[in-house]
Formats: structure tokens, sequence, C-alpha cells
């Protein structure tokens, strides 16, 4: 009986030993999947992340793109303004002028001009000489009497008006 008592205790003993191990094994599956799903949801995290990087990367490089294009119009369209006024602004400067005596026809002199948002000359210098003392005062004597000089109404242009600009002065070639 004691031998039966021993086999009944010892397979007792057999049986929680195997429920133990399942339990183990279950405990390591379940540790796994855990893991395994863990590990998954960091991957499509990473590849949302990827994702969206990537769509940003876009959406900048098209911004780029649509603001250089806009650049460029913009860059277009404040030389046409600055050409158009710098004609508008060497008429008005020749309208001003009275040819001063024993000059001859041809000559020319580089100013340098600059002016506030309102069109009023605020600086002349010579940069440029024609050679004839009297022909180059007088074509900064007419700066000064067409003034105020036309101001574009596109900020970029006229500020670059303000800032100093060179404004060839010819007559005879207008």
């Amino acid at each position: 009986q004691q031998r039966k008592q021993k086999e009944a205790q010892q397979r007792k003993e057999q049986q929680e030993k195997k429920r133990q191990q399942q339990k183990q094994q279950e405990a390591e599956r379940k540790r796994k999947l855990a893991q395994q799903r863990k590990q998954k949801e960091a991957q499509q995290r990473k590849e949302q992340q990827e994702k969206k990087l990537l769509e940003q990367q876009r959406i900048n490089a098209e911004q780029a793109k649509q603001e250089a294009i806009a650049k460029r119009r913009n860059a277009r369209k404040v030389k046409r303004e600055i050409q158009r006024f710098t004609v508008m602004m060497q008429q008005q400067i020749t309208r001003s002028w009275i040819r001063p005596h024993n000059t001859s026809s041809g000559l020319k002199c580089t100013l340098e001009v600059k002016i506030t948002a309102t069109g009023r000359v605020t600086m002349i210098r010579i940069i440029e000489s024609s050679g004839n003392e009297s022909f180059d005062r007088s074509a900064e004597i007419a700066v000064r009497k067409a003034s105020p000089l036309p101001v574009p109404k596109n900020q970029d242009a006229a500020t670059l008006f303000q800032q100093g600009f060179k404004l060839i002065f010819a007559p005879d070639g207008l």
C-alpha cells in the first residue's frame, strides 16, 4: 500500500510537473505573441512615419517649386517695371533739361540717383562723366528739376529705386 501511495504521489508530482511545464510553455507562447504583436505595431508605426515623412517632403518640394515659379514671375515683372519706369524717368528728366551753350550732341553721363517712396530725389552723384563739366552739371540740374520722379506701384521695384540706381543720361539718344 505504501508503494501504491508512493506511485500515486509520483504520478501526482509528474502531473503537477507536467501542468507547470504546460503553464510555462503557455506563458512563453503568450510572451512571444505579445512580443511579435509589439514588433508588428512598431513596424507599422515606423512605416506610417516614413509615409508621413515622404508625403511632407513631397509637399515641401511642391511648395518650393511653386515658390520658385512665383519668384521668377515676380522677378520678370519687377524687371519690366524697372525698365518701364527708367524710360519714364529719363523722358521726364530730358524734358527738364536745358542744353548748355557750347556742348556738342551725343554726350552722355552716368548718374547714381536715390529717391524717396514718393519720387522725391534725395541724392545725385556723377559716376561716369561725359568729359564736359557743363553737360554733367546740366544733367544733375535736370534730375533735380524733374523731381518728383515717377515711382512704380510694385513695391520690389520701388524699393530698388529708393536704394539707388544708375541712370544713363543721354538726351540726344532718346
